[in-house]
Parts: C-alpha cells; sequence; structure tokens
C-alpha cells in the first residue's frame, strides 16, 4: 500500500501524455512489465488510467522511469514526452540540499562534547 501512495503523492493524475485522470482512479502499472520481470517496486510504479493502461499494453508506446520521478514516454511514432513529478513529493532542490549539509557540517560535536552536560 505505501508503493502505490508513493505513486500517487508523486504523479496525482494518469502519466499519459494530456491525461487528466485522478491517480486514484487508475491502475498502478508496473512500467517495466511485471511479466517481463519487472519488480514491484516505487521506482517501477505510475498510474496509468485503465484506457491507457490498455493502450499501452496493447499498442508500441513505451514508459521509462529515470530515477527521479519523471518518465519519458514514446510514442509508436517515436514521439517522446517527459512527464515530471505533479505532486507532492518532488526531489529537494539542491539549494535546500547543499545548506542542510552545510549546517549539519557546521553543528556537529563529538560524542563526548554531547554527553559533557549530561546530568546522569
Amino acid at each position: 500500500a505505501a508503493m502505490i501512495d508513493h505513486a500517487r503523492l508523486v504523479h496525482p493524475e494518469c502519466v499519459f501524455p494530456g491525461c487528466t485522470v485522478p491517480s486514484e482512479q487508475a491502475d498502478m502499472d508496473h512500467t517495466e512489465d511485471h511479466a517481463y520481470g519487472g519488480d514491484t517496486i516505487p521506482e517501477n510504479l505510475a498510474p496509468l488510467s485503465q484506457a491507457h493502461h490498455k493502450v499501452k499494453h496493447h499498442t508500441r508506446w513505451q514508459f521509462v522511469q529515470n530515477g527521479d520521478d519523471t518518465l519519458n514516454a514514446t510514442s509508436p511514432a517515436g514521439h517522446v514526452y517527459t512527464i515530471p513529478p505533479e505532486g507532492r513529493m518532488r526531489p529537494a532542490p539542491q539549494a535546500l540540499i547543499n545548506a542542510t549539509t552545510t549546517a549539519t557540517a557546521r553543528n556537529a560535536t563529538t560524542e563526548e562534547e554531547d554527553l559533557a552536560d549530561c546530568p546522569f
């Protein structure tokens, strides 16, 4: 259930280009087909409406997850659509990551320093 929740938070709508069916009403698709070895892991799940799920499996549409919650959808004609994460679980901006790392490094203490004022 947590994996499905994650996929729905990242992509609140069907990931087929132009589709706006809410992910709660969509099928959860294995981007790399489960029948061909695709694992049931968050990085391999994405919501597709029932109609687009059928289109994916019965035509030459191809979907690839890029590891950063974006997907590339390639149409049978070779057009590539990049589907970014539109939900609440986007990767943190690099500036925030850098600021957090810098603040953590600056405030680092040793275990002895942490325990120096301990009353017991």
